[in-house]
């Protein structure tokens, strides 16, 4: 994960990338751990110098969004490097640095970031600042738990009406190190018979201690694609394709941490597609008048040639 800092307005005068873009660590209360990251100058340019920088962050809201805290203790005061780079001729260099871990450092995660900042101002009113997000492990005793918060269709509704299926889930990390949660999700009909089971594996889904993140995924068994504000016979159409009705239950299946914890949670949802429902007892009904409005004429025509041959029959 890369994060990028503009100020300004969004024209870029020192435009450069770092690699890689996320680094994943682990060492040992004591260890000194090297480490390094290239950067490369798009413009080719070896004039440009950069200001180098470290600092933590923590988890923003449920988004997983890092918020940088400014602190002057912990990860970013581990580190040791020079505290300017700049590019040779080539248009790339390699920054090396060290992280030395205190002898007294509780074992668990810690998380911070390498900042890059230009130098010189730019005319354009525009700074760019590029990190580099650092995850740490300090090896040990680390306790690892999590918790399932909520699951359901997004919104939190009960009813669907049509593929496909936005599915929403909170899960929550109270260890000691952050969480790359991965698992299915398994759809079953009315008469328990498994219709689904997709993957929610996503490695760069950390979640950081003390905090939780909200994750999306959606289910469309058969559909192809999906466009907002579909009209109402596009429903229909689609409803008539995937034909689902009834309770349905969703099964989630969530697996982390080192020793492969793992936790269920469920929820039932009925399926009413409404719109072909409406069509198919809208055509229903004009079929009972129709039928009905025509039986009353045919009895009608029967009684008046019955009357007439009663009349004629007496003459």
């Amino acid at each position: 994960m890369c994060v990028s800092i503009f100020v300004g307005t969004p024209l870029l005068t020192h435009a450069f990338g770092v690699s890689p873009k996320k680094i994943e660590i682990s060492g040992d209360p004591g260890e000194v751990i090297l480490g390094g990251v290239s950067l490369f100058s798009e413009n080719n340019s070896s004039n440009d110098e950069y200001f180098v920088s470290f600092e933590n962050f923590r988890p923003q809201g449920n988004s997983g969004i890092p918020e940088f805290t400014g602190d002057i203790s912990g990860l970013a005061t581990w580190f040791s490097s020079e505290s300017q780079v700049s590019f040779n001729s080539s248009g790339e260099v390699f920054f090396p640095f060290s992280i030395s871990i205190p002898q007294d450092a509780r074992p668990g995660g810690y998380f911070s970031a390498i900042f890059f900042e230009p130098v010189t101002e730019s005319e354009s009113l525009v700074n760019e600042k590029i990190g580099v997000l650092v995850f740490l492990r300090v090896n040990g005793e680390i306790l690892e738990e999590g918790s399932i918060l909520s699951f359901s269709l997004k919104n939190n509704k009960k009813i669907a009406t049509q593929e496909p299926l936005f599915f929403e889930y909170r899960f929550k990390n109270d260890g000691q190190d952050r969480i790359v949660p991965k698992g299915t999700i398994q759809v079953f009909n009315m008469f328990n018979s498994q219709i689904a089971e997709f993957s929610i594996d996503d490695s760069s889904s950390n979640i950081l201690p003390g905090s939780f993140r909200k994750f999306e995924t959606v289910f469309a068994d058969g559909r192809q694609s999906f466009v907002e504000n579909e009209t109402f016979f596009n429903i229909v159409k689609n409803q008539y394709k995937n034909f689902k009705f009834g309770i349905y239950k969703a099964d989630l299946m969530i697996e982390w941490g080192e020793d492969g914890a793992v936790e269920n949670k469920q929820f039932n949802f009925f399926f009413l597609p409404w719109h072909l429902l409406v069509v198919v007892f809208g055509i229903l009904g004009v079929l009972f008048f129709v039928g009905r409005y025509l039986l009353g004429l045919y009895t009608k025509h029967i009684l008046t040639e019955t009357s007439t041959k009663k009349t004629k029959d007496k003459i």
